[in-house]
C-alpha cells in the first residue's frame, strides 16, 4: 500500500460515496418497515450512524456498551415484531453482540447486525480494530453478506437491495458487513434520500396476496425457470392460472423455453425479434411482472433492464432474481393464487395483438430460413414440428 497521502479531491470522493451507499443501506432497511435502530458509537461506522440518524432520528437510539446494545436491540424487536438494526464499528465491538445474537437465533426474534469494517488493503498487516469479521456470528446468524467498499465498480442501490434481503431473511439474527474508506465522513456531505425507489418485499397471508398490479395497457408477463415454483416446469395449475392473468389483461406471455407456460398470447420468438433495435425501442413495457428465475436469453434480459418500468417479482421462496437491481416490489406468495386474485383487474387491449402479429411474422421468417437445405437450424426445426406434444 503506497504511503503517498490521498488527493483532496480523492478523499472528498470517499466521503461523498459513504454517505450515498450508507443512504441507500438505511432507505432499503426503512422501506421494509425498520423503524428503529441501536448503535454503538464508534469511528468507522460513521457514515451508518450518521444515515440512520438522519432518517430515523429519535428511533437511533446510542448505547455505548456493546453487550448492552445488543440486549437493548434484541428487547426492542421483541416487543414491535419488527427487525431492528444493530450497528456498530470494527474490530472487537461485533463480538460483544454474541450474547444477543445467540438469543436472537433462538428466540427467532428477527436482528439486522450491521459491523462496520476496514476495507481490504489495512487488513493483514497489523491495523488497529481489524479482525476477521466475515460470518463472525457463525450458525447463529441465518443470513450472511459482505457489502464489499463504496466505489465506482459498484451501485449504491446494491445496499438497499442487500438491506431488502435482510429484511426478508430476518427469522432470526443476519449479519451485513460493510467496509468504508478514510475519509469516512466530511461536512459538506449531504446524507439525501437515493433517488431511484427501494425494493419494497410484500408478503402475502392466507386471504391477501399483498398488493394489486398497477393498470396499464402497456405490460408483459415473464416466466422463466421455476415460474410456478415447480422444478424443472410449471404445473398445469400455474400455467392455466397465468394464460387466465395474460387474457384478461392484455399482456403477453414472455415464457423462458425451460418454464412450460404456454398459451393463445404467449410470445416464443421474442429472442429474435429483441435483436430488432426498432421493436425493442417500440415495445417498452411500462409494468414487468416476473414469475420465477432469470430467463437465459440475454436479449430479453438486456430489454428489460433497460425498461423504465415498474418491475414486480413474485416469487414464494422469497428469492430475488434481479441481478440488475431493477426491480420495485417483491411479492411472496404462491404464483398460482397469486395469478388468479389479480385476473379481474385492468382491461385488454390491442397491446398482446402487436405482440402476437409480430410473433407469426417471427415464425413465419424463420420457416422460410429453416426450410432451406440441411443444416442445423432446418434440422432443429424439423424436430420441433415433428416431436409429439410434451417432448
Amino acid at each position: 500500500m503506497s504511503n503517498e497521502p490521498t488527493p483532496a479531491h480523492v478523499q472528498r470522493i470517499h466521503a461523498q460515496r459513504n454517505a450515498t451507499w450508507a443512504a441507500n443501506l438505511v432507505a432499503g432497511f426503512v422501506a421494509n418497515g425498520v423503524t428503529d435502530a441501536v448503535v454503538s458509537p464508534g469511528s468507522r461506522n460513521t457514515p451508518v450512524v450518521l444515515a440512520l440518524d438522519a432518517v430515523l432520528g429519535n428511533h437511533t437510539h446510542v448505547v455505548l456498551d456493546e453487550r448492552s446494545a445488543g440486549f437493548v436491540a434484541l428487547g426492542l424487536a421483541r416487543a414491535s415484531g419488527r427487525p431492528v438494526v444493530l450497528a456498530c464499528t470494527s474490530g472487537s465491538a461485533a463480538a460483544h453482540y454474541y450474547p444477543a445474537v445467540v438469543e436472537a437465533h433462538y428466540s427467532r426474534i428477527p436482528l439486522i447486525v450491521v459491523t462496520a469494517d476496514r476495507p481490504p488493503e489495512l487488513h493483514h498487516n497489523g491495523a488497529g480494530q481489524t479482525i476477521e469479521q466475515e460470518r463472525l456470528f457463525g450458525r447463529y446468524a441465518s443470513w450472511f453478506a459482505d457489502l464489499g467498499v463504496p466505489s465506482g465498480e459498484t451501485e449504491p442501490r446494491s445496499w438497499a437491495h442487500a438491506a431488502a434481503q435482510a429484511t426478508i431473511k430476518a427469522d432470526g439474527p443476519v449479519h451485513l458487513n460493510v467496509c468504508f474508506r478514510e475519509p469516512l465522513w466530511d461536512p459538506a456531505v449531504t446524507y439525501a434520500a437515493p433517488s431511484s425507489p427501494s425494493l419494497v418485499v410484500h408478503r402475502s397471508t392466507p386471504g391477501d396476496v399483498a398488493i394489486a398490479l398497477p393498470l396499464s395497457s402497456r405490460g408483459v408477463i415473464v416466466c422463466g425457470p421455476r415460474a410456478g415454483g415447480a422444478f424443472p416446469r410449471a404445473d398445469a395449475e400455474f400455467a392455466a392460472a397465468v394464460a387466465e392473468l395474460s387474457g384478461r389483461l392484455g399482456w403477453p406471455i414472455l415464457a423462458d423455453a425451460s418454464s412450460g407456460v404456454r398459451s393463445a398470447i404467449t410470445v416464443n420468438c421474442y429472442d429474435s425479434l429483441l435483436r430488432a433495435s426498432a421493436f425493442a425501442d417500440s415495445m417498452r413495457p411500462q409494468v414487468v411482472l416476473h414469475f420465477g428465475q432469470r430467463p437465459a436469453s440475454k436479449s430479453l434480459a438486456t430489454w428489460l433492464d433497460a425498461a423504465s418500468a415498474t418491475h414486480i417479482l413474485v416469487n414464494a421462496d422469497a428469492a430475488i432474481h434481479d441481478p440488475a437491481m431493477v426491480a420495485h416490489q417483491l411479492v411472496v406468495a404462491d404464483p398460482t393464487r397469486f395469478c388468479r386474485s389479480q385476473a379481474g383487474r385492468g382491461a385488454p387491449s390491442i397491446w398482446a395483438a402487436t405482440w402476437v402479429a409480430a410473433e407469426k411474422a417471427a415464425r413465419e421468417a424463420l420457416a422460410r430460413v429453416t426450410s432451406d437445405g440441411l443444416w442445423e437450424g432446418s434440422i432443429a426445426s424439423t424436430l420441433g414440428r415433428t416431436l409429439p406434444a410434451g417432448a
